[in-house]
């Protein structure tokens, strides 16, 4: 499973778009985000993204998940979302 990294900066439609692409191809792919900034990008970036889905005829199922890490000898809490491709009506 690809991961992308998602920063506060992250552009919501190029992160939808790569999601597209990536969950078309492969049928998964995973987000990961520090920071309550960073995880508001991601959130609107599934969002953009499932509509997109929605115009081949697929659905997104997104199974969000915390595990910590150590960045520069600190540790943080990551927020990863997984997301999976679906047949429509499939995440009912």
């Amino acid at each position: 499973m690809k991961t992308i990294r998602v920063s506060s900066t992250t552009k919501c439609v190029l992160l939808a778009n790569s999601m597209t692409s990536m969950l078309l191809e492969t049928g998964t792919v995973q987000l990961s985000a520090i920071g309550a900034a960073a995880v508001n990008q991601a959130v609107k970036g599934v969002a953009i993204a499932r509509g997109m889905m929605s115009t081949y005829g697929h659905d997104i199922v997104c199974r969000p998940s915390f595990r910590n890490t150590f960045l520069d000898g600190v540790e943080k809490t990551v927020m990863d979302i997984s997301i999976e491709d679906c047949d429509m009506g499939c995440a009912q």
